[in-house]
C-alpha cells in the first residue's frame, strides 16, 4: 500500500494530463454507472472485467471499524447486497497518465442481507488504472458522511 501512495504522489505532482482523455468526466461517469449496474445485477463477469486482479475496496463508516476487502471478497460479498437503485452525482475526474482519480457522491437504496439497511449517501474516491485501452478499477475508498442506520 505504501508503494501505491508513492506512485500516486508522483503522478499527482506531475499534474493532470488533459490530452490523455478527451472528456474524463463523461468517460468515468459512464464507467461508474457500468460498475454500479454490475453490482446491482451481481454480474460477476462484468465486475471482474472492470477491476484489476489486485483490486481492493476500503470502507470507513461512522460507528463501524474500517475494513479492506480484496477483489474476490468484494465480488463474493455482492451476492448479499440488494441494490435497488443508485445515483452517481458530483463526479470529478482527473487523469494522470495511466492513473485516474475519480471522486463522486453515491446515493442508493440497498440492503445487506435480510435486515441491514444500507440506503443513503456515500462519498467514493476511486483510483482507476489504464490497461491497454481500457480503464480498470484499482482501488475504491468509500465512506459515509453520517452514521449508517442500525439493523432493524
Amino acid at each position: 500500500m505504501k508503494t501505491l501512495g508513492v506512485v500516486l504522489a508522483l503522478a499527482l505532482a506531475a499534474g493532470p494530463l488533459a490530452a490523455a482523455e478527451p472528456d474524463p468526466q463523461a468517460t468515468f461517469q459512464a464507467l461508474q454507472l457500468k460498475i454500479m449496474a454490475a453490482v446491482a445485477a451481481n454480474d460477476v463477469a462484468a465486475l471482474e472485467a472492470l477491476t484489476v486482479a489486485g483490486f481492493a475496496w476500503a470502507m470507513a463508516f461512522e460507528g463501524r471499524s474500517n475494513a479492506v476487502m480484496n477483489r474476490s471478497e468484494w465480488i463474493k460479498g455482492g451476492q448479499y447486497v440488494d441494490l435497488r437503485s443508485f445515483d452517481v452525482s458530483r463526479l470529478v475526474a482527473e487523469v494522470f497518465g495511466k492513473l485516474a482519480l475519480v471522486h463522486f457522491r453515491l446515493t442508493g437504496l440497498a440492503k445487506l442481507g435480510e435486515s441491514s439497511e444500507m440506503s443513503g449517501g456515500y462519498v467514493v474516491t476511486d483510483l482507476w488504472q489504464k490497461d491497454g485501452k481500457e480503464w480498470k478499477l484499482l482501488r475504491r475508498f468509500m465512506s459515509s458522511p453520517a452514521p449508517l442506520p442500525k439493523k432493524r
